[in-house]
């Protein structure tokens, strides 16, 4: 694919792959590049005919789960979206045997299928975040770590590509802005655990058991929560570790 992505409209659709429904979905972006970024998003949950209601509402869903949004978006998305193209190798067909087949297609162009379609989900992933918080549907993120006295406080920026952490220990207070890759590491991280609404606790404490606030106040006490996860020590320790790599890296 040679065209210049900053010159032409690029058309993005993503189709789950061997996933029933409630679960399946296809996702349908245009984005028109300009000083900021022009862009239509929809996700909608497919194949759902056949269900009764309480099918679906019985899988966490409320029935009426379909995104669409048209607005504008920072260029740094200009940005991220033509490094994903430059290191993506194209092949004419997808592979029926991948969990998602995602089409690509630039204006005046047939439409190709990316071989890295592990890299084009996280990112679309990135977008529909971006989406949802620009339209106020949800908050920006917003997590906490902490260990004893130490908290560790993640803020993320899916709009604006941006991420932050601030170290609290005791009376010092260390704030510094991240590279943005490094949010998705943690986040990978922080989401092999399964969390359940029945061990979401009010609030933490420093008496030395470590927490997590995955947003809007859900704290888990992962010294003593199950959290459905083998190998939860060595987790932990992984977790705990990047982490300490937002604070102790390099800034962004």
């Amino acid at each position: 694919m040679k065209h210049n992505y900053m010159t032409n409209t690029i058309s993005i659709d993503y189709f789950t792959q061997n996933i029933p429904a409630p679960y399946s979905f296809h996702i349908h972006a245009e984005l028109a590049p300009a000083d900021s970024v022009s862009v239509s998003f929809s996700l909608t949950y497919t194949d759902r005919e056949a269900l009764e209601e309480d099918e679906i509402l019985n899988e966490g869903f409320t029935g009426d789960d379909d995104i669409n949004w048209s607005g504008s978006l920072p260029g740094v998305w200009n940005e991220s979206l033509e490094d994903l193209i430059k290191k993506t190798s194209w092949s004419g067909k997808a592979d029926k045997l991948s969990r998602c087949k995602i089409k690509v297609t630039l204006a005046g162009d047939e439409a190709k299928y990316p071989a890295n379609t592990g890299s084009w989900e996280y990112w679309l992933q990135e977008l529909q975040q971006a989406c949802i918080e620009t339209a106020k549907v949800e908050k920006p993120l917003e997590m906490d770590f902490v260990k004893g006295e130490r908290k560790l406080s993640l803020k993320g920026s899916f709009e604006k590509r941006e991420a932050f952490i601030e170290e609290r220990l005791g009376g010092l207070v260390v704030n510094k802005k991240i590279p943005w890759e490094k949010l998705g590491k943690v986040l990978k991280q922080i989401y092999i655990a399964e969390y359940y609404p029945e061990d979401v606790q009010p609030n933490y404490n420093t008496k030395g058991d470590t927490f997590l606030n995955i947003g809007g106040g859900q704290w888990f006490n992962l010294s003593k929560t199950n959290l459905h996860i083998s190998k939860k020590k060595e987790w932990l320790s992984k977790l705990e570790a990047s982490f300490e790599d937002l604070i102790s890296g390099p800034s962004a």
